[in-house]
């Protein structure tokens, strides 16, 4: 593996473009796995981007609340400079409304998350300036981490960017935010109610046909489309989100009722976890217990081949018992026998005490998954954890559909033959399924591939997508749009740019 910085072992990379790249790392001083977000400075004439990037570093070192992505180091090294982020397996939030498989006090659990984490920002005079749900991170048990502080703010500082610039996501900017208006807290806080919305509703409620529809909706929002949009939801999402949707930034506020720290419920897995584990104390405790009384029995009293007593010369204790402490039904099916195995003779019966106690040949084998980035693990349709595994998987011997899920890639699935006693070694690396789409488009364009919007130019990182060929349209609702059919290769980078006003364009692949 490449070691960056002299000190990062790189896994593999999740994001690359011409001048950032963002990677999972072993951080090698600190012996854990990492997010690693790099900038070549040398690539960058931007000022502001530059100062951006080196912002994120310094708040989020500050920051230290459960909800909030966590900064390990950051530091400039031969003219590039990195930041290292806790690693956090997860989806999306964008996920979560995608899916639309949570009840309410789920969804009610991720808002006092996202709360929490907000109030947090704010109480040390940070905002966010980019809430939505792709920069939300959330975890199996419904664990939430606010991320990418790359357009973060201090109130009392300087503007980074040109004072006419706005700088977000346009569905999610509050009106005042769009207008170019001195930004305060309040605009997370629009952006957190359009965000609640959208989970208990699956709706974005100023979304329009394109993002210049989008923005004259979020313009033209008043109180009497605020009442519209409170009717649409229930009584309880209501009283939550109302205080956050008003247009009106002076009378925006944090709901009263959502508690600074979230009570979070325990897993059921982990209740399962415990139960497990003290039956599992119970048994080895009870294992040993007999072992020493056996031991102690043997060495009053023993027997010869004949089944004559034998009061002296007593045999030693390592030959008369090997004790095998076994941690679970997984360590006795890789070949670890029965707890105790006889050495010596100990009883005229003794071979049948043995039959008795030996278990039989395993009917599992087992599977070992090393996946990267990392990847939702389904068998037989059920879904089973997601890497990296804590251990290999034990499955019945036979043939088992495996099928391994990630948002941002395609579904990866294969037949599996699994044999007794034996153990399939399976290792996918999602990034050579994919390529990278980086589109430079003057002044501004929503990018539609095969008829499905990905976004709106400029894009904060490049695009991954499936390899294949695709139509490529550019709408920009100022000019005639464009379309030319592209082609994405496996691990490469396709770098599209058009000028509207000069009708240029230009392709590379890196």
């Amino acid at each position: 593996m490449p070691l960056l910085f002299n000190k990062f072992k790189i896994e593999s990379c999740l994001k690359k473009s011409e001048f950032s790249a963002v990677y999972i790392a072993l951080h090698t001083f600190l012996e854990k796995r990492i997010l690693l977000k790099t900038l070549d400075l040398s690539a960058i004439d931007d000022q502001s981007f530059k100062e951006r990037f080196k912002q994120e570093a310094r708040i989020l070192a500050s920051f230290d609340h459960p909800n909030i992505i966590r900064v390990l180091d950051f530091g400039e090294h031969e003219n590039k400079f990195y930041i290292s982020f806790e690693y956090y397996p997860s989806g999306t939030l964008r996920e979560i409304i995608n899916s639309g498989k949570l009840g309410f006090d789920q969804k009610k659990n991720i808002l006092y998350q996202i709360a929490s984490g907000i109030n947090y920002a704010h109480e040390n005079d940070v905002i966010h300036r980019d809430i939505k749900p792709e920069n939300i991170l959330v975890d199996e048990k419904l664990k939430v981490k606010i991320a990418d502080f790359g357009l973060a703010q201090h109130v009392y500082s300087s503007r980074l960017t040109n004072p006419e610039s706005v700088m977000g996501t346009p569905a999610y900017m509050a009106p005042e935010q769009i207008q170019g208006a001195k930004l305060t807290p309040k605009v997370d806080l629009f952006a957190f109610g359009l965000l609640g919305f959208e989970l208990f509703t699956g709706n974005h409620p100023l979304l329009g046909s394109g993002a210049g529809a989008t923005i004259n909706n979020i313009l033209n929002y008043n109180e009497s489309a605020y009442t519209r949009l409170l009717g649409q939801l229930s009584e309880d999402g209501a009283i939550l989100l109302s205080p956050l949707l008003n247009p009106n930034p002076d009378q925006r506020r944090m709901p009263e009722n959502i508690p600074k720290t979230p009570h979070l419920s325990a897993h059921p897995a982990h209740k399962k976890a415990n139960i497990k584990t003290s039956v599992l104390i119970v048994f080895i405790v009870v294992i040993f217990t007999f072992a020493l009384f056996w031991i102690y029995e043997i060495n009053k009293t023993n027997f010869d081949v004949k089944g004559n007593m034998v009061t002296e010369n007593k045999v030693p204790l390592e030959d008369t018992v090997k004790l095998a402490v076994q941690t679970d039904s997984t360590e006795n099916n890789r070949g670890i026998s029965s707890p105790f195995e006889f050495k010596n003779s100990l009883a005229p019966d003794k071979s049948k005490f043995k039959q008795e106690t030996l278990r039989p040949v395993s009917e599992t084998g087992f599977v070992t998954i090393d996946c990267r980035p990392w990847a939702y693990v389904y068998i037989d349709s059920q879904k089973i954890d997601s890497t990296p595994l804590a251990g290999p998987i034990e499955l019945t011997a036979g043939k088992h559909d495996l099928l391994l899920k990630h948002p941002d890639y395609p579904d990866y699935s294969l037949e599996l033959e699994i044999k007794p006693a034996e153990t399939v070694l399976l290792e996918i690396d999602f990034n050579d399924l994919r390529g990278y789409l980086i589109c430079h488009v003057f002044p501004w364009a929503e990018v539609n591939l095969n008829g499905t919007i990905i976004g709106q130019t400029p894009f904060d990182n490049p695009v991954s997508i499936n390899k294949g060929k695709y139509i490529l349209k550019l709408e920009n609702p100022d000019y005639s749009s464009y379309q030319q059919e592209i082609e994405i290769n496996a691990k490469d980078t396709l770098i599209f740019t058009y000028h509207f006003n000069k009708k240029k364009i230009g392709t590379k692949v890196d």
